[in-house]
């Protein structure tokens, strides 16, 4: 699972509304923005913009001016939730993991245990630093040992899957009991990722029982606030019939916004539907342009399909040098089929020489 890369005075009463940003920044340099709620009328309205709960409707540019203010203040809830609009797309700021990890790093180092997993996700994925999974296990340990429902979670994906850290059964039920638990209580609060990560919980039986049904209810509260994730899951029930009745048209829908937001998952899947005709008119250009998007972006699956694409001439100029060049980045990172066609490239030679050692190699890998 991946990860889902993903949202977060008393003293001073502010006509925010009416404020410049200028009359902002005064504001916020007269009062104390510390973590004990007297910044709260700030991310509060913040937060209106981002979500759009507010009368002035959405506006994540405002909303990130906001945090940005907040977070050079010494807020590390607001560097959080401005480190999480740079890892989206088309959300206020320039996409940039860079800006993120270094937000993350500067509210983790001050305690911060939400900066300390989200600082986790990127050193699992490598995204802008450099992968490692050690370090992200260590991070979203030190997030658990402070209480955190979502490190708990990590934690349990660690251990089921051995990110980090030996694979341990025993350990991995403790924490998806101790996630699941901790997350149901924590649910009456609005909180997308949490609602995201409780209808996992229920979708694959993590320290409750599998309940599809209940999954996708709380995956439909989080897809309500925007969390592409979630509205990708329930895109994929739907086109599954899984959980709900099938409907490929709901699935697109669900897909599409969460394509929008930058998710590869839901590109790849859109491409899939053009390209195999599934509740839209079949259009290998069309399923060609999502796959690109996703591919870019890391995904392994569109990154094969692509190279088939390339292999084939379809929808695209025939060229081996293409195909190969995107089967071995899916065959990297461990896409069974894309290591086979790795292999019967070097056997038969295709944009490459031949070399029945290295044929050898990648259909042993394909095999494993």
């Amino acid at each position: 699972m991946t990860c889902s890369h993903s949202f977060r005075m008393r003293s001073c009463i502010v006509a925010i509304a009416l404020c410049s940003m200028a009359a902002l920044a005064g504001i916020i340099a007269g009062c104390s923005c510390d973590n004990k709620g007297n910044a709260r009328p700030l991310m509060e309205q913040a937060d209106a913009y981002f979500y759009g709960s507010g009368p002035e409707g959405m506006d994540k540019i405002k909303a990130a001016e906001i945090y940005r203010q907040l977070a050079d203040s010494g807020n590390t809830d607001a560097m959080v939730k401005l480190g999480r609009m740079y890892c989206m797309e088309s959300c206020g700021v320039d996409h940039d993991y860079k800006q993120a990890a270094q937000l993350f790093s500067d509210a983790g180092a001050a305690g911060n245990s939400e900066a300390l997993w989200e600082l986790g996700c990127l050193y699992e994925y490598g995204d802008s630093v450099k992968l490692d999974t050690e370090k992200a296990f260590t991070l979203y340990k030190k997030a658990a040992d402070k209480g955190n429902s979502v490190a708990l979670y990590y934690l349990g994906c660690c251990y089921e899957d051995g990110i980090g850290t030996k694979a341990d059964e025993t350990l991995k039920t403790q924490y998806f009991d101790k996630a699941f638990k901790k997350l149901k209580a924590e649910s009456a609060k609005p909180d997308e990722i949490r609602w995201y990560k409780l209808g996992n919980c229920y979708f694959y039986g993590y320290g409750t029982q599998p309940n599809h049904k209940e999954a996708i209810r709380w995956w439909r509260k989080a897809a309500d606030r925007g969390y592409s994730m979630a509205q990708y899951y329930i895109g994929l029930c739907y086109a599954q019939g899984d959980g709900i009745e099938k409907d490929l048209g709901e699935a697109m829908r669900w897909w599409l916004l969460a394509a929008a937001q930058g998710n590869e998952f839901a590109q790849y899947d859109i491409g899939r539907l053009y390209a195999d005709g599934e509740g839209v008119e079949r259009n290998i250009g069309e399923a060609i342009r999502w796959w690109r998007m996703a591919a870019e972006k890391g995904n392994a699956e569109a990154q094969n399909s692509l190279g088939v694409c390339y292999e084939k001439g379809e929808g695209v100029p025939q060229s081996d040098d293409e195909a190969i060049k995107w089967w071995r980045l899916a065959a990297e990172q461990g896409h069974t089929t894309a290591r086979h066609y790795m292999g019967l490239c070097y056997e038969q030679g295709i944009g490459v020489i031949p070399d029945l050692k290295q044929a050898r190699a990648w259909y042993r890998l394909a095999g494993e």
